[in-house]
């Protein structure tokens, strides 16, 4: 699970195109709809069976996270 807000998302790009086969879930927020950046990547990304995301305008509430926290799978690099 990847979390990330406004630019933030940047670094983590890297590793969702480096590990296609990795289960991802990201919550991607940011101030406004113009501030969330790579959509068409995002697009391409949900196509993916092991893929999910969340994007949004505005911050997530801990309970929109928390419950994906329990039943996503951990794995260790």
């Amino acid at each position: 699970m990847l979390i990330a807000g406004g630019i933030g998302i940047v670094p983590l790009l890297s590793v969702i195109d480096g590990s296609p086969d990795l289960p991802t879930k990201v919550f991607y927020n940011a101030h406004t709809k113009e501030s969330l950046i790579y959509e068409e990547k995002f697009y391409y990304w949900n196509s993916r069976d092991n893929f999910q995301s969340h994007c949004q305008v505005g911050r997530f509430k801990d309970e929109e996270i928390f419950p994906c926290l329990k039943t996503f799978p951990v794995s260790r690099f």
